[in-house]
C-alpha cells in the first residue's frame, strides 16, 4: 500500500484484504500441516449519509435509511456560502409520529415534498398529497410553495396559497397537512451536529405516525 511505485499500490481496503486471502491460500497450499496464521482484524469502513446521517456500509449505493445517494452529487449545487464560509443547507426535523426528532438535510437545489414516489422527501401521512409542496433555495433565502394540495401547507399556521412562492426564516414550523417539521439553516460545517430542535405544544399535533424516506430508493 506504501510501495514508492503508484502502479505497484493497493487501491483500495477491499484490494488489501483480496491480496490477504490469495496470500493465506498459497501459505496453506504449500504449507498443509503448518498452524493457520492469524490475520489482524481490520476497521469497519462506512459511508455517512449526508441527508439523514445514517452510517451505510461502503458497499452500499443508497442510504439504507432514507435511500438518498450516497456519492451526494448534489453537493456541487451549494454555491452560496454563509459568513463563515461553509454552505447554507436547509434542514427539515420531524415532529409528529414515531419517527419524530428525525431530521433531514438539503442541499440548494429543488426539493419536491409529497406522500408517493418520485418526489425527494417522502411523507406518508394520508393528509400529505402525492405532490404536496417544493422547497427550494435563490439568492440567499430558502422558500417554500404549495403545490395546490388537498390539505394545504402552512408556515407558523399561516395557509399558504397555491403556487406562490413563500421564504422561510430559520426556526420556522411547517405543515404539510397534518404533519408538522421545524425548518432551520445551518452550515454545512455544522451538519449532523447534534443541533437543538425546537419543541413544540404536543397539544397542537394531531397526526397519524408518519414515516419519511429521503431520495431515490434502490
Amino acid at each position: 500500500m506504501t510501495a514508492k511505485d503508484p502502479n505497484q499500490r493497493f487501491q483500495s481496503v477491499d484490494a488489501v484484504i483480496e491480496a490477504l486471502v490469495v496470500s493465506l491460500q498459497q501459505y496453506l497450499k504449500k504449507n498443509r500441516n503448518a498452524p493457520v496464521p492469524l490475520l489482524p482484524s481490520l476497521p469497519q469502513q462506512s459511508l455517512l449519509c449526508f441527508c439523514c446521517g445514517t452510517s451505510n456500509p461502503t458497499q452500499r449505493v443508497f442510504c439504507r435509511s432514507c435511500g438518498y445517494d450516497l456519492v451526494d452529487k448534489l453537493a456541487s449545487a451549494d454555491h452560496y456560502l454563509g459568513s463563515d464560509g461553509h454552505p447554507l443547507l436547509a434542514r427539515l426535523s420531524l415532529q409528529t409520529g414515531q419517527f419524530a426528532g428525525r431530521s433531514y438535510l438539503f442541499h440548494q437545489v429543488e426539493t419536491t415534498i409529497g406522500r408517493t414516489s418520485g418526489n425527494d422527501l417522502i411523507i406518508s401521512g394520508r393528509t400529505v398529497s402525492r405532490r404536496h409542496a417544493r422547497l427550494w433555495f435563490k439568492g440567499g433565502r430558502w422558500y417554500l410553495e404549495d403545490m395546490q394540495s388537498a390539505n394545504g401547507t402552512s408556515v407558523n399556521n399561516v395557509p399558504l396559497q397555491p403556487n406562490q412562492a413563500v421564504p422561510l426564516n430559520d426556526g420556522d414550523v411547517i405543515n404539510f397537512g397534518d404533519e408538522i417539521f421545524i425548518f432551520n439553516v445551518i452550515s454545512r460545517d455544522t451538519f449532523h451536529e447534534s443541533l437543538p430542535i425546537t419543541k413544540l405544544d404536543t397539544s397542537l399535533i394531531e397526526s397519524e405516525a408518519t414515516t419519511v424516506i429521503n431520495r431515490e430508493k434502490e
